[in-house]
């Protein structure tokens, strides 16, 4: 992946080698130079490898960065944060840091596009969680006279047919 985008022009900052420990690491590699269409850029790197692209205005690098197939975690640097976060909205990552490494441990995580679906940690976390279950019955039942009855069929006398909806939201684990 990083000898890729060596050879395909990336200028190799630091890193890109493997420390001596046991496994597969790769120590934290900062690739420059690079162009939209190299391998580099346009995959999903799932370690310590950041690449940089060049650009000459805000909509260029919002242009760059919606370039993907994948859209898990961005980061926006700057020293104003008006810009930084009407940039930010813009992105179409599931996950964008401003002037941070650190998420908020209460918010959601997860990607956009092929970068996956669903979320983990807070309330859209815990939603996957959750069994909501709506129950329909088209019942007879007695009602006073004047009241709206829907539905066909026969009913005893002095009931009419009636949609009932009941819905319920336990937050019960489905995993329990």
């Amino acid at each position: 992946f990083i000898r890729g985008g060596v050879d395909a022009g990336a200028t190799l900052v630091c890193g890109g080698e493997r420390p001596d420990l046991p496994g597969y690491f790769v120590a934290p590699t900062l690739l420059a130079d690079c162009t939209a269409d190299m391998h580099a850029v346009r995959e999903e790197a799932f370690g310590p490898v950041v690449v940089v692209l060049a650009h000459d205005s805000d909509d260029e690098a919002v242009n760059l960065a919606n370039d993907s197939d994948y859209g898990l975690y961005s980061y926006v640097y700057s020293g104003d944060n008006a810009r930084a976060l009407r940039i930010a909205q813009q992105i179409q990552t599931g996950n964008v840091a401003l002037n941070s490494l650190v998420p908020h441990p209460d918010a959601p995580f997860g990607g956009f596009k092929r970068s996956g679906i669903g979320r983990d940690r807070g309330i859209a976390g815990l939603e996957a969680y959750s069994e909501v279950q709506s129950i329909s019955w088209l019942a007879c039942s007695r009602w006073p006279d004047g009241l709206p009855a829907t539905g066909g069929g026969q009913c005893r006398a002095g009931y009419r047919r009636a949609a009932i909806l009941i819905w319920v939201d336990d937050r019960r684990s489905k995993h329990a």
